[in-house]
């Protein structure tokens, strides 16, 4: 949002794509930093390309660990209300009013389809998302 709100890109929140190919080489960059100065950083959201594997050698491999998260179709169905109400958990949104059963399938699959297709690890979320987080996280 930095580089979006000081006018460094014409770019905006939902230009996805192209925020991913402008902003992955200085993501990347960062990434590696974190590694060399033993540090800790978590990324998420679209600064990450399937093939960003691509772009580190063994040794940051190594040191990095990728997982997707998504949501099953029947879980989108059944939770709607739920993902929506603990949407701003993360980080807050200004505006949720595009979150719909429909964009979040979309994005669910193209998301699961990418993994599997990059051979990344994911996991789905089929009913309890507290208990299935929770076995992940441990």
């Amino acid at each position: 949002m930095g580089l979006i709100r000081s006018k460094y890109t014409n770019l905006t929140p939902y230009d996805d794509e192209k925020l991913t190919e402008y902003l992955w080489p200085v993501v990347r960059e960062i990434v590696k930093t974190n590694i060399e100065n033993n540090q800790n950083i978590i990324i998420e959201g679209c600064y990450i390309p399937f093939w960003w594997r691509d772009d580190f050698s063994i040794y940051y491999l190594s040191h990095i660990k990728y997982i997707c998260l998504c949501f099953s179709e029947s879980y989108i169905k059944n939770n709607l209300d739920k993902i929506i109400k603990y949407s701003n958990v993360i980080e807050s949104r200004l505006d949720n009013s595009y979150i719909t059963k429909e964009y979040l399938i979309e994005q669910n699959k193209y998301y699961l389809e990418g993994c599997q297709k990059h051979n990344l690890e994911y996991h789905i979320f089929y009913d309890d998302f507290e208990k299935e987080i929770s076995k992940l996280l441990t």
